[in-house]
C-alpha cells in the first residue's frame, strides 16, 4: 500500500507538465530514476519502485505495488493532470 509513492508520483507528473508549460524541453517521463539504484547498493534494505520484489525468495518473485496500479491506470485511461500551484491531481477525461 504505497500510497505516499502515488502522491509523489502525481505531483511530479504535474511538475513536468508545468515545466513544459513554461518551456522545457521534455521529451519523454520515465519512472525509474537514479534513486532505484540505493536500493541495489543499500543491500535491497530500502525497497523503491513500482514492483515489490522478494528478495528471500530464490526465484525473485515480483508483485506490483499499488503505485504500479495506478500508474498504469493513469496510462491507460489517458489521465489528465491537473496543476494548482504546488497540489496536483490525476483524473481520467472521463471525470473532467
Amino acid at each position: 500500500m504505497d500510497v505516499e509513492r502515488i502522491d509523489f508520483l502525481k505531483k511530479y507528473i504535474a511538475a513536468t507538465l508545468k515545466a513544459i508549460r513554461d518551456g522545457a524541453n521534455v521529451k519523454g517521463y520515465s519512472v525509474w530514476s537514479l534513486i532505484d539504484m540505493y536500493e541495489v547498493f543499500g543491500g535491497y534494505k530500502s525497497h523503491f519502485g513500482l514492483i515489490r520484489v522478494d528478495f528471500r525468495d530464490l526465484r525473485r518473485q515480483r508483485q506490483p505495488r499499488l503505485s504500479a496500479y495506478w500508474y498504469s491506470d493513469f496510462l491507460k485511461n489517458n489521465a489528465a493532470v491537473q496543476v494548482e500551484k504546488e497540489a496536483a491531481t490525476a483524473t481520467s477525461h472521463a471525470q473532467i
